[in-house]
């Protein structure tokens, strides 16, 4: 039975994962602050036999025939304290997590206790390697639930004997907060993408906490160089670069980068995972680009309610036994028989580490009344980060307003799925082959709909010349909104590093939630009580998690 679990980052989402679990069910996990219609739908599409949750947001849920156990209630903890029998088996599902979808819905990735267990053992070449055989042992968890890289930093954390240091919101977003959590809790393993990393160097914020870390692991989107002989400067640590889709079970290759110059490797297959380079059901040999297929036992039993989808990407093996993943991925061997990733073949993208699907985009563009036509594309923009640019066409030429759209948009869509850029056109650009034609599609130059209303005190004035100039737009409004011009979790640090810069501090979730310039501008503390504040005042990085097992043959039972 599936059960969803909606919570914030707390020691309770982590005993309501394993409750779920211990009981037999196989837990969906499901991000609080996600919109209401992106939850009923999961929840609908799910059918759960029950909800978990544990969050200040309002959750609704439809079916009344459907319980919910709030954690916050005393009540919840009262009862039998007895281990419960184990009745899972290897092939049962441990966890349903969705993904975006290109029909404009998400799509739930399921996984089984044997795939798991796969991926969380000790072998020869397992993407722990380095840490099992150094005998680290304590990792730094700053993933969300909702994603499957989470699976690294609990189920194989915690079945191998690690303490985990879970990061708080806060900690997540903000690189001084992560680096003072580093420092005081001197974690020894990290998990994250290169966006996360790349966020972290942008600011002028102390790194020193790196320095503590001793392996690193990189994946999510394809790891550049650059970022590398960056990051190597505040560390000695070993970095791995490593690379899955759900769909096999968080990392099917791994490898460590070494000092160099040149394209990065995303490494071998872990243990028991086949992978092939094909192109039109041939093999390719060294050096030819194909598309890169997965085997073994990572794989997943499919998605959920989408049995054509399922046929489609989970094939017949036809160079050995089982099923093959079809991942979309371009990618091609090296002659040492590592695999080197080379893009995508479809339109799915990953942008800070994000995977999106830009047809599910385009479809919630068209459901707008008015909209006709959408293209939806991943591009470059002005400050060098990789954003979603949207184009849409209306019927009658009618004009819509940007912010009208992102409003719609946003009762569907979590905010990373949001394009940052978009512009109306008279019509969608095609190649002779009545293909997108990306080309010749118009750069969009930011800039507001709103009416000006010039900055009334300092705090404003700050917030108006900082946006200006990391959003690169000429004016700003008190009443402008963050996200309408641009903005994104990179831009909000290196907003923070020139509001401090400016003798005042603001977090990125001030950002992000309150999101209008004048609103913003409340929240602005002047650096010499901010520190004061702090110590009078309890804060998020009072809810700190040391989880410690030591009863590992115990947890381990679990996933037998």
């Amino acid at each position: 039975d599936l059960v969803a679990i909606i919570a914030d980052r707390s020691l309770e989402m982590l005993e309501g994962i394993y409750g779920i679990i211990k009981s037999g069910g196989a837990y969906v996990p499901i991000d609080p602050t996600y919109p209401e219609d992106r939850i009923k739908y999961m929840l609908e599409d799910s059918k759960p036999k029950a909800v978990i949750v544990y969050t200040n947001e309002k959750i609704v849920v439809n079916d009344n025939k459907i319980p919910v156990l709030n954690l916050a209630d005393d009540d919840v903890w009262t009862g039998k304290s007895e281990n419960l029998e184990r009745i899972s088996k290897s092939e049962d599902l441990l966890y349903c997590i969705y993904t975006s979808g290109t029909t404009g819905k998400p799509k739930g990735v399921m996984l089984q206790n044997s795939s798991v267990v796969n991926y969380c053992s000790n072998q020869k070449y397992s993407v722990m390697d380095y840490a099992y055989k150094n005998e680290l042992n304590t990792v730094i968890s700053v993933t969300n639930m909702v994603f499957d890289i989470f699976v690294t930093e609990t189920h194989l954390a915690l079945i191998n004997g690690f303490k985990i240091i879970l990061a708080n919101s806060e900690e997540q977003s903000n690189p001084e907060k992560l680096n003072e959590l580093l420092l005081n809790q001197e974690p020894e393993i990290m998990q994250t993408t290169p966006s996360r990393i790349k966020l972290m160097l942008s600011g002028d914020c102390d790194l020193s906490g790196v320095s503590k870390l001793k392996y690193i692991m990189l994946g999510g989107e394809k790891v550049e160089r650059t970022i590398i002989n960056s990051l190597k400067k505040y560390t000695d640590a070993v970095i791995e670069d490593v690379y899955g889709p759900t769909e096999t079970t968080v990392w099917s290759s791994c490898c460590e980068i070494k000092d160099g110059e040149g394209q990065i490797s995303i490494g071998k297959p872990i243990s028991n995972t086949q992978i092939y380079i094909v192109d039109s059901n041939n093999l390719c040999g060294i050096g030819m680009p194909g598309e890169l297929c997965i085997a073994g036992d990572g794989l997943a039993r499919g998605y959920l309610n989408r049995p054509e989808l399922t046929a489609e990407k989970f094939v017949d093996n036809p160079y050995g036994e089982g099923k093959m993943y079809r991942t979309g991925d371009l990618a091609r061997w090296l002659s040492d028989g590592s695999l080197e990733y080379l893009g995508r073949m479809d339109e799915q993208v990953k942008i800070r580490g994000f995977r999106i699907e830009l047809g599910e985009i385009e479809e919630r563009l068209k459901e707008i009344e008015g909209i006709k036509e959408a293209a939806v594309v991943a591009r470059t923009d002005g400050s060098g980060e990789k954003s979603i640019f949207a184009y849409f066409v209306t019927e009658n030429k009618k004009e819509i307003t940007i912010s009208d759209i992102r409003g719609k948009l946003s009762d569907n869509l979590p905010d990373y799925m949001i394009p940052s850029y978009m512009m109306q056109i008279e019509s969608i650009p095609v190649t002779k082959n009545g293909k997108l034609d990306k080309r010749a599609l118009p750069s969009i130059e930011v800039k507001t709909e709103k009416e000006y209303i010039a900055p009334r005190n300092k705090e404003e004035k700050l917030l108006c010349d900082v946006f200006a100039e990391v959003l690169g737009v000429k004016e700003i409004s008190v009443k402008d909104n963050f996200f309408e011009l641009g903005g994104d979790s990179i831009k909000a640090i290196k907003i923070i590093s020139q509001i401090r810069d400016g003798g005042y501090t603001v977090t990125v979730k001030d950002i992000m939630s309150k999101r209008v310039v004048e609103k913003i501008a409340l929240s602005l503390i002047p650096e010499i009580c901010s520190g004061n504040e702090q110590d009078n005042e309890e804060t998020e990085s009072d809810l700190i998690v040391n989880i410690d097992m030591s009863d590992i043959e115990a947890l381990n039972s679990l996933f037998e």
